[in-house]
């Protein structure tokens, strides 16, 4: 068996995350694209995430990250967490649903294609 050394997990890892975050960027849009579709109003709203650093080191990486930082008073402004330093706003890819408007949607979505539901069936 051979060990893969430090650099080459590290770029093995690098590479799985890029590869987990394009799989995410098209889930997200074929999730918002099949609520359009099928005409699901389950509150749909792209709210952003706040992405915040605790510790220094986590503050130098989003600053090589070229993101636009939240510190001092405009981090103030939108948390009031003691451990925060800094923080940026992910705009895409997060957002909230109404978990029940949603599931009632898909249900009549997939009534509408021919998709039989059981209910209340046991399981063996």
């Amino acid at each position: 068996a051979s060990l893969l050394t430090s650099a080459a997990f590290s770029r093995i890892a690098v590479s799985a995350l890029e590869a987990i975050d394009e799989l995410a960027k098209e889930n997200y849009a074929a999730f918002r694209d099949t609520l359009e579709r099928y005409g699901i109003d389950a509150e749909f709203e792209e709210t952003g995430t706040l992405v915040v650093a605790t510790e220094p080191h986590q503050v130098e990486a989003l600053r090589a990250q070229g993101v636009e930082l939240l510190e001092g008073e405009a981090l103030a402004a939108v948390t009031s967490s003691p451990v925060a330093r800094a923080a940026f706003f992910e705009r895409e890819g997060n957002a909230l649903v109404h978990p029940a408007k949603l599931a009632f949607g898909l249900r009549d979505a997939c009534l509408s294609l021919g998709v039989e539901i059981y209910e209340n069936t046991p399981v063996t």
